[in-house]
C-alpha cells in the first residue's frame, strides 16, 4: 500500500494485519447465515492465496506459516465458530419460545 511518499505499509512503519482480519467479518457472517463449509473454504482460500504471495514476495516460509499463520488460522476459526454459535442461540431460542397462553 502506498501512503503519498512512495513507500510501502512495513516501509512506513505500519504493522501488517495480515489477511484474516479484513475477512474474519464475512467469515463471521458466512457462519451465521449458515454456510459454515463455504465460510471455512474461504477461509483456507484466502489464507493460503495469502500465504504463497508471502513466501513469493521473499518472507521465510518458516516465519510465515509457522509463527504468524497460526493467529490467522486461529482468528479464522474462532469468527466462524462464534457465527455458528451466534445461529445455534438464535435457534435454540426460536425453538423455546412460547406463545403467552391466554387465560
Amino acid at each position: 500500500m502506498d501512503h503519498g511518499q512512495g513507500q510501502p505499509a512495513d516501509a512506513a512503519g505500519y504493522p501488517a494485519i495480515g489477511v484474516a482480519v479484513p475477512v474474519a467479518a464475512a467469515l463471521f457472517s458466512a457462519a451465521e447465515a449458515g454456510h459454515r463449509r463455504s465460510a471455512g473454504a474461504a477461509a483456507v482460500i484466502a489464507l493460503g492465496v495469502s500465504a504463497v504471495f508471502r513466501i513469493l514476495e521473499g518472507q521465510s516460509e518458516r516465519y510465515v506459516l509457522l509463527y504468524d499463520m497460526v493467529g490467522h488460522v486461529a482468528l479464522a476459526v474462532t469468527a466462524i465458530a462464534l457465527g455458528e454459535l451466534v445461529r445455534a442461540r438464535r435457534r435454540i431460542h426460536e425453538l423455546t419460545e412460547r406463545p403467552w397462553a391466554a387465560p
